[in-house]
């Protein structure tokens, strides 16, 4: 079902280029599902796969009260880093719940470590954040609305008590954890608020 939606936008973008095969790719936690389209012809005389992003929903409850939708948001953002020098992968075309992208590769920046014992792209890759966290605020951009504050925070750490130690401590023990819970924060909060991605780690980021 996916594939033939993805091969009818495909021609119905792409002129004179003919998709070789299509190989589904391990899919993650997300509303999206990506597929690897190897073509019989380079796009631009440059890209002989490209990839698809499909979105299963395009709803996002990420987003908290945002209105904006999920496909939306990530055209908004990858326009947005492109813009700003991140490197993020180029979107091509966009069609309904379907996006076509730059095709990165395979190699995760966890397995080149591995591969290689190198430990300068993890370097890269935190200066990286550094980075990201220096741009200059946008308002127009939906990621400058929304933001953590103390219950967000206090949600996402009680899930360590929910997920992985729930009955194994004792009334006061948990009671004494969320009062730590609290002060922490109530301390990150106060930080100053800058541009983060939430999902950013070795198993996300490509190397090239």
């Amino acid at each position: 079902m996916m594939e033939n939606s993805i091969r009818s936008s495909f021609n119905k973008h792409f002129k004179n280029i003919e998709i070789e095969n299509i190989e589904a790719l391990t899919p993650d936690a997300s509303s999206r599902r990506y597929f690897r389209l190897n073509l019989k012809e380079n796009y631009k005389k440059k890209f002989n796969s490209i990839i698809a992003m499909y979105f299963t929903t395009l709803s996002n409850s990420e987003l908290g009260d945002s209105k904006i939708r999920i496909d939306d948001a990530v055209k908004q953002l990858g326009q947005f880093f492109i813009k700003n020098k991140v490197a993020v992968p180029e979107i091509f075309v966009t069609d309904e719940n379907i996006f076509f992208i730059e095709d990165l590769g395979d190699l995760m920046l966890a397995d080149y470590f591995i591969k290689y014992n190198d430990i300068t792209k993890y370097k890269d890759a935190i200066d990286q954040i550094h980075y990201i966290q220096n741009i200059k605020t946008d308002k127009n951009i939906c990621a400058f609305n929304r933001s953590f504050d103390f219950k967000t925070y206090r949600i996402e750490l009680d899930e360590i008590i929910d997920f992985t130690l729930e009955n194994k401590l004792s009334d006061d023990h948990t009671n004494t954890l969320k009062r730590e819970f609290d002060a922490l924060s109530n301390q990150l909060s106060d930080f100053d608020k800058t541009l983060s991605h939430r999902d950013y780690h070795s198993w996300n980021i490509i190397v090239d």
